[in-house]
């Protein structure tokens, strides 16, 4: 079951692997939300500001910003089927990639394909030779 799955994660371990890309995610909100021509600036008066603050300060902001990320994904572990359609996923995937289907379902059945194409081999030459004597 995916809830189960994703349930697994652990908050604290995922935060601290996507906490760094905060300050990127950041970045990129406010060169979108500034006034044209005004992102670098924003963005250059933002760091100046954080790269000010004294060593606890800083180490507080990076505290929250563990602490939000591990929030947010226990949230989306407690809410995983309202935020993600795992069947639309896979099935709009595989009807958008039919040679990943066909290849899926060529590597995975293989051994019962050969026995079609043998079993119907040997069905047919069999059922041929029973004709051949009715005739």
């Amino acid at each position: 079951d995916v809830e189960v799955v994703f349930r697994r994660l652990s908050p604290g371990k995922l935060a601290s692997l996507l906490s760094p890309g905060v300050d990127r995610i950041a970045e990129d909100i406010v060169a979108d939300i500034a006034p044209a021509g005004a992102a670098q600036g924003a963005v250059g008066a933002g760091k100046a500001v954080l790269r000010g603050l004294d060593p606890a300060q800083q180490a507080e902001l990076l505290a929250l910003r563990h602490r939000f990320v591990a929030g947010l994904t226990r949230d989306m572990q407690a809410n995983v089927r309202q935020l993600v359609d795992f069947d639309e996923i896979v099935v709009g995937g595989m009807v958008r990639e039919k040679q990943l289907l066909i290849d899926l379902f060529q590597r995975c059945g293989k051994a019962e394909l050969a026995f079609l194409v043998n079993s119907g081999f040997s069905f047919g030459c069999a059922l041929g030779v029973v004709q051949m004597l009715i005739w």
